[in-house]
Formats: C-alpha cells, sequence, structure tokens
C-alpha cells in the first residue's frame, strides 16, 4: 500500500526565501486532499494562496477563500460520485419515459429500426432500475389528434420531418419524467441503441439532485486573436462542471448539455442559431457575452464592424444589440501606445492611461438584489455595447437588469479606439453634451416563443433547384452518417428557460484578464467570478454563490479625479501635522506634569 503523499500526487515544494544576509531554498508541504469514495481533489497551495505585487520587493501573500475551495472540492467529488453510480438510486421519485411516437407505418426507415432499439433499451432500463422506471408509449395522432393539441400547447412539440423530400410527417418526442421534474431527451445523431442508451444516461443524470453538470461552450478558436482564448474561464468552470466545446455547425448541441455558454460569437450560421434556440425552448440554460465588434490587438488597437449572427434573434426575443461602444470616464487603466515629440524627434511608448472603452461598474451600477452580481465589488467590462430591452416582446418574462454604467457615459459607433490625447486631453475621445446610463448585462427567464416558431427547420435537407446532381450530392452527404435527418422546431419554452446576456465578447478573455492583472498589481477574475455566478444561478446552486467572489486583494479602489486625489493628498499631509501637533502638546503636558511632580518631591524632602 501506498504511503498517502504519494497516492495523492502530493510532493514537497522547493521555496526560495532571501533576505539581506542569506538566500536558501526549503522544501515544504502546503497540500490540502480531500477524498470521496475512491476519487480524490488535491488543493495545492497556488489553489490556496492569493499574491498582491506591489512593487520591487513588495510581495503579499495570504489566503484566497478556503472555503470555497474545499466546499467546490467537496461539491465536485459527491456531484462526480453521484453522476457516475446508480441514478436510479440517487433520484428521489420514480421515473417515467414519456414516448410520443407515431405507428410504425408513419416512421421513415431508418427510424422504424430506431423504434425497436428504444423498445430494447426500455426493457433493459426496466431491468435495471428494480421497479423505479416505467415506460409509456403513446401515438399523438391518435384519438382524434387530442394528445397532439395537448403536447403543443404545454410543451411546444409538433411532428417531425425527414427531409422536405419526405413531407409526411411524424412523431418521436421523449420525455423523461420524476416527480415534478421533466427533461427531454433528445434524438442521438447515430440513431442506434447506443446513442440513445446515452443520451437516456445523460438525461437521467440532469434528474439526480446535485448531480455533476455539463457545459457546452461555443468560442472562437485559437486562429484568432490571443483574445478569442479563454484558458482561465475553462479551468474555472472545470473545478464544478464537465465543460465540453461546440461549434454547432451541426445545428444541434450535445447531448446531455446542461448549460449553453455562447462567448464571442462571430457570424453564426441558421444552422447554429436553430440549434441555440432550440435548447432555449427545451428549458435549457443559456448564456451569452456578444459584441457587433472584432478587436484586434495585434501591434496596435482596432476595431471593425462585425455581425454576430444573433442580431435578429435577440430582437426577437426582445432584446436589441446595437452596433456601437460605449465610452464611460470611470475607467479602468489600459497600455496605451502614444506618440510623444522631444526635440523635433517622434517617439512611440507605452503609457496606462485611463481607457473609456473599459467601463468600471461599481456599487448602484452593480444589482445588488441578484445573486449573479450581488457578491462582486466590481467588473471591469470591455468595449461593451449598449443593450436596448423591448418591454412589449418582454412582457412574459422576468427582466433583471444586472449592470448598468455610470450616468456620465455615452455612445459612439466608429470604429476608432484609439485614444488622442493631443486633440482631447481630458479623456482621449470626443464626448457630447448628453449622457446616460447603458445597459450591459440583463437576465430573462421564463417562458420564451422560438424564433423558427413559422419557419422551417435549417436542419431539414432542401429540394434541388438546379438539377438532378445537386440533389445527388445532398442526399449523397446526407447518407456519409447513415442516418436521416429527424428535425422538428419546439415553438415555446417552459418557464425554466433562462437567458443571460453581456453586451462584451472579450471581458472575460485570457487577454482582457491579463491586462488589467497587469495594470492593477493583482490577478483579475472577476468577470470568470460573474460567468461562474451566472452559470450557478442558472443550474440553481446558492450554496457556491454565497461562498464566492470573497478574494482579499482583488477589490480594486473607486477610480478618483485628480482635483480628488489632490485633495486627498493635502488632507493626508494636514492630518500628519494635526497629528504631530497634538503629540507636541501631549508631550508638553507630561513633561510640566513631571516638572510639577518633582518640585513636589523637592520640597517634601527639604
Amino acid at each position: 500500500k501506498k504511503p498517502p503523499p504519494r497516492r495523492y500526487g502530493v510532493q514537497p515544494v522547493p521555496f526560495q526565501t532571501a533576505s539581506r544576509y542569506e538566500s536558501s531554498i526549503v522544501n515544504s508541504y502546503f497540500d490540502l486532499v480531500i477524498a470521496y469514495g475512491d476519487d480524490h481533489e488535491k488543493l495545492g497551495f497556488r489553489d490556496l494562496i492569493e499574491v498582491k505585487t506591489g512593487g520591487e520587493g513588495d510581495l503579499q501573500v495570504a489566503l484566497k477563500n478556503p472555503e470555497y475551495e474545499i466546499t467546490r472540492a467537496i461539491n465536485r467529488l459527491t456531484r462526480s460520485y453521484r453522476s457516475d453510480g446508480d441514478a436510479f438510486a440517487a433520484i428521489r421519485e420514480p421515473v417515467v419515459l414519456n414516448a410520443w411516437v407515431s405507428d410504425g407505418s408513419r416512421l421513415p426507415e431508418e427510424l422504424k429500426t430506431f423504434r425497436a432499439d428504444l423498445a430494447t433499451v426500455i426493457d433493459n432500463l426496466e431491468q435495471q432500475s428494480q421497479g423505479r422506471f416505467s415506460a409509456r408509449i403513446q401515438d399523438p395522432d391518435a384519438s382524434d389528434g387530442a394528445l397532439a393539441e395537448q403536447l403543443y400547447q404545454d410543451y411546444g412539440f409538433s411532428p417531425m420531418l425527414a427531409s422536405l423530400l419526405e413531407p409526411e410527417p411524424f412523431w418521436f418526442h421523449l420525455m423523461l419524467e420524476s416527480g415534478d421534474n421533466r427533461v427531454q431527451v433528445p434524438l442521438p445523431a447515430t440513431l442506434d441503441e447506443a446513442g440513445l442508451q446515452q443520451a437516456i444516461d445523460d438525461a437521467l443524470k440532469r434528474l439526480i439532485p446535485g448531480a455533476l453538470k455539463t457545459i457546452a461552450l461555443v468560442a472562437p478558436g485559437a486562429s484568432h486573436y490571443r483574445g478569442s482564448d479563454y484558458r482561465e474561464l475553462v479551468a474555472s468552470l472545470e473545478q464544478n462542471a464537465r465543460v465540453e466545446r461546440t461549434d454547432l455547425t451541426d445545428g444541434r448541441v450535445p447531448a446531455g448539455t446542461d448549460l449553453l455558454l455562447v462567448m464571442n460569437p462571430k457570424a453564426l450560421d441558421d444552422k447554429a442559431v436553430f440549434a441555440i434556440d432550440q435548447f432555449l425552448m427545451r428549458g435549457g440554460q443559456v448564456i451569452l457575452a456578444a459584441s457587433p465588434y472584432e478587436i484586434s490587438l495585434n501591434q496596435s488597437l482596432s476595431a471593425r464592424k462585425e455581425a454576430t449572427g444573433l442580431e435578429d434573434w435577440l430582437a426577437h426575443h426582445g432584446v436589441t444589440l446595437e452596433s456601437a461602444l460605449i465610452l464611460d470616464p470611470l475607467s479602468a487603466a489600459l497600455p496605451v501606445p502614444t506618440t510623444r515629440v522631444v526635440g523635433g524627434l517622434t517617439f512611440r511608448e507605452i503609457q496606462m492611461l485611463p481607457y473609456p472603452f473599459f467601463a468600471d461598474l461599481r456599487a448602484e451600477q452593480l444589482n445588488r438584489e441578484h445573486p449573479v452580481t450581488a457578491g462582486l465589488q466590481q467588473m471591469i467590462v470591455s468595449w461593451p455595447s449598449p443593450l436596448r430591452l423591448d418591454e412589449e416582446k418582454t412582457a412574459e418574462l422576468t427582466v433583471t437588469r444586472l449592470m448598468t454604467t455610470s450616468e456620465r457615459s455615452w455612445t459612439d459607433g466608429g470604429t476608432n479606439i484609439l485614444p488622442d490625447f493631443e486633440n482631447y486631453p481630458a479623456q482621449g475621445f470626443a464626448s457630447p453634451a448628453e449622457r446616460e446610463a447603458q445597459l450591459v448585462a440583463v437576465a430573462l427567464n421564463g417562458q420564451f416563443q422560438s424564433w423558427f416558431a413559422d419557419r422551417d427547420s435549417p436542419l431539414l435537407a432542401r429540394p434541388d433547384t438546379t438539377g438532378e446532381g445537386a440533389a445527388d450530392d445532398a442526399a449523397e452527404e446526407a447518407g456519409d452518417t447513415g442516418a436521416a435527418v429527424a428535425s422538428t422546431v419546439i415553438r415555446k419554452s417552459p418557464e425554466s428557460a433562462r437567458l443571460v446576456v453581456v453586451s462584451s465578447g472579450s471581458f472575460a478573455s485570457d487577454t482582457m484578464l491579463d491586462l488589467i492583472t497587469q495594470s492593477l498589481g493583482t490577478v483579475y477574475t472577476e468577470p470568470v467570478t460573474f460567468i461562474q455566478n451566472a452559470v450557478d444561478w442558472s443550474l440553481e446552486d446558492p450554496a457556491l454563490l454565497a461562498l464566492r467572489g470573497q478574494s482579499r486583494y482583488a477589490r480594486t479602489l473607486e477610480p478618483m479625479t485628480r482635483q480628488q486625489q489632490r485633495g486627498w493628498e493635502y488632507a493626508n499631509y494636514g492630518l500628519a501635522l494635526l497629528g504631530l501637533i497634538l503629540i507636541w502638546l501631549w508631550r508638553k503636558q507630561v513633561r510640566a506634569g513631571d516638572q510639577r511632580r518633582y518640585r513636589k518631591i523637592l520640597a517634601e524632602v527639604s
């Protein structure tokens, strides 16, 4: 049997220390191991400490919220154990599989075989569950279509089409039910027994209280500018959930996904929009961080307008992402390339200057009543765009404004993001007289109406309009996987659907976090904390929400004007002088008292 340190991968870490007289290296242990069943998680010193650099030789080290780290590790281990164990034993109520399937004569050939696979999977689950699983198979077209009408009214379900070349509609919807909880089972892409078993297993895990959740991440690839990478965000999310990358090019969200996280989308096609729409219609949770601008950080700052592909979809739900950028004088600093002329020579240098495109949100600008933003000290949002809400379209939804800029902010529809301090010495940009607060993040939940309710599913094959050759190519392409394309449009979502929209695609990227960390001199992760809070709120995990965000050093000071800085400076001088005067008066009084006491003693002696 291995000793515990080796079993858990605990090794001594060499720490180098230095003083005025000597330097040395000490091997030390600084690890916590939390074990549950056969699984464990190790927390090293990098997970438990927080470092703030104030300058050369000025290094401060403190514990970084150990309550959250330990609670997170315990939750992750218990959830992982539950999700990998007997699902039926972990689910409180018996599970019922509702299968709304058409008669075999109306099903396409591929789904006739899949219908037999469904019966096999049901038999296997009934044997494994020991009486805690049952199936209810119904034909919605029977009984004069009353069931079909009820499914449409309750869940927004409608008949499917194999393709536009085969217009015969059919039903094949699956839903797991346990008590008051319902989870739809999506049809697997392979339409075989193994795929169906995996889809049902994934749905069962979503019925387990506290099961480990799965997040599908849609983000630009590494070929874009470095800010498109979200390694820090992914690493933080993987502490509490499974993260699976996807691009939605097939028009489907991966099976078993609990939350869809879309970061900085660009030019999404109809299939990708359809995947997001239908995931929301199934009662899914969607977090969207999007911007109508593409920001480039190569050598110099530049911006160009680029559509996300979600403008019409968001507008349908009552959220308009305006094609403009917000500037706020209450902003963070940014290393900005500037030009300086000395003696007729031109020099380019990098200076840390206030950058209005980095809105620094604090106090009333963050919604203190909502769990996503209640625990945040402040938030820096890079290159945000204004959001507009349509009260008529959002009347049936619960709308919460999460983050707004200050009342001194304004918008600019151009593409110039480099400051010009020569012409605008105050802020680097022209500022209009009219200013107002701008909405940059909003949360919506309730029953949404599908954008594709009156449109054909983009997953259906299009008939050839130029000749038989194109139709043959389309048929050959569809046949590469050996499966038919079965698609339907769910027209409305259940009340549990949630949508969070942030009007910045880069605020949680690695580049933005690095830039702000350099300007503050401490690790800055508030945008990542915001995303984690939004994930926990969407997946209803209030325990971690209460503990997260209690960082000791990442609490930046309120931004001040030059006059305020001078006022505080002179106040410090005045208080120091007043303190010296009080000390002098106190010492004078003490000295006088001592003299009186000495004179009294001498008088008694004489």
